[in-house]
């Protein structure tokens, strides 16, 4: 991993279905849960507003943006689910897909509430579609989100609870803002803390977790590594043996295995406001020395909870406001860029969004004779300098070629789809990094990575 990336995300707002030492039957636990998109402040208009009936709220994404964003929910185990509702505010936009278990589906027009799904849930991404890009002041909304199960009724879900507090890690990469420990608790393994060493290894690194109130855990659930890809994640060093305990207070050793996600249960449970969590030994990455932690949950009597305490949020707020006086962030910042062509033999589909919480996203898809290519990017833009902007994370490209054994020949009676003809398909996810030149009317990739926009 190198330095100088700017990194920043959606803060997660969740809620807890649960109290402390009342912990009520529900039908499935969240694990994780982001919206990919949120208009300030979180606590009125984040994505934990959907799955709450007491809420008055409802989740709203920043202005500008609205197309291609979406809701991301994981379960801790998957569960069967019949069918799913979603009330969207009227109009607000046009379309909406959903991807259950990473599998794409058909598109639904915002006003058909009720969507059959009948097959067992791990993974659930509501993705907002468009064909226009929104003015800087609307944003897409939906009221909620509702799950069915087997029996008809309304799932009632337990989301992990939002603890306010703070967190202080030892050291953090270089600009700190883009490898915060906040990044432990925004629900997206895709990004996370990297202590800020990069000319040694992270032994002796350490996190301090001060809540505001007294909490209680008795395991912790861990996203060892920098989970972005299978190439981030051999990359960058993980952790091996760790000690964890309260603040000061008496500490106890555990080790992880070199793998990415592990519940440790803590030798007995720990009541406190403070804990410390120290790297003692790692798993070296093959080409950085920087150590990564995706993501983290503290748990209690199987239910996770969360400390936020609320840099993410800041750190938004701090790019919007850069709007107001800088010319660049105004031109470019929560502002989705569209490109669509359609000819005979050509067809493109491309967009893009600088979100002001610190995230990218790129969606491509074109079309030619014998071949298509679909790519999807997301990660993280920096402003380097005047006129150009640094884009990184990862890109996930898929590539269709109908290869012919002879020439084709239109009137000999076969078709491109006969024996004699070959499909080769490329699939493959890769870190990348680009940069994007700003002129008075266009917006090029320095890489080819998608075709020229309009300003």
């Amino acid at each position: 991993m190198k330095k100088g990336f700017f990194l920043s995300l959606v803060i997660v707002s969740v809620v807890s279905c649960s109290k402390k030492n009342d912990l009520k039957s529900v039908d499935a636990i969240v694990e994780n849960i982001y919206a990919t998109s949120v208009k300030l402040p979180f606590s009125k208009n984040g994505p934990y507003q959907l799955f709450d009936e007491n809420s008055k709220g409802l989740w709203v994404t920043s202005p500008g943006t609205g197309p291609d964003e979406g809701v991301f929910v994981q379960f801790e185990e998957p569960v069967f689910i019949t069918s799913v509702e979603v009330d969207v505010v009227a109009e607000s936009f046009a379309y909406y897909r959903l991807y259950i278990n990473g599998m794409e589906s058909n598109d639904y027009k915002w006003s058909q509430k009720s969507t059959d799904i009948n097959k067992q849930v791990r993974t659930f991404y509501l993705r907002i579609i468009d064909g226009k890009g929104f003015e800087s002041g609307r944003s897409a909304s939906i009221n909620s989100i509702s799950f069915f199960n087997a029996q008809g009724e309304k799932m009632e879900l337990a989301l992990p609870e939002i603890k306010s507090g703070s967190v202080k890690a030892s050291s953090s990469l270089e600009p700190v803002a883009s490898y915060s420990v906040d990044f432990l608790f925004d629900s997206r393994k895709d990004f996370g803390w990297a202590d800020g060493n990069s000319d040694r290894n992270g032994i002796g690194e350490y996190i301090v977790f001060n809540f505001d109130d007294e909490v209680t855990v008795d395991a912790l659930k861990i996203w060892n590594g920098y989970l972005r890809s299978d190439e981030h994640y051999k990359a960058n060093e993980r952790v091996e043996n760790f000690t964890f305990g309260l603040t000061d207070g008496e500490e106890s050793s555990y080790t992880l295995q070199d793998y990415n996600i592990q519940k440790v249960d803590l030798k007995q449970a720990l009541t406190g406001k403070s804990f410390t969590l120290k790297i003692d030994s790692i798993y070296p990455g093959a080409k950085y020395k920087d150590l990564v932690i995706s993501e983290m949950r503290f748990l209690f009597k199987g239910r996770p909870f969360v400390l936020s305490s609320g840099g993410l949020e800041k750190q938004q707020k701090k790019n919007i406001e850069a709007k107001e006086t800088d010319e660049l962030y105004a031109k470019l910042i929560d502002r989705r860029f569209l490109l669509t062509v359609s000819e005979t033999d050509n067809y493109i589909y491309q967009s893009l969004i600088l979100r002001s919480n610190g995230s990218f996203v790129l969606w491509f898809v074109s079309e030619e004779t014998g071949v298509s290519r679909s790519r999807y990017a997301d990660g993280n833009w920096q402003i380097e300098k005047e006129g150009r902007v640094k884009i990184f994370g990862r890109v996930h490209s898929i590539e269709n070629h109908m290869e012919m054994e002879d020439d084709y020949d239109p009137y000999g009676g076969k078709s491109s789809e006969d024996e004699d003809s070959i499909a080769r398909d490329v699939n493959s996810i890769r870190i990348f990094h680009d940069y994007i030149t700003v002129s008075s009317d266009t917006l090029k990739s320095g890489k080819g990575l998608f075709e020229p926009f309009e300003l």
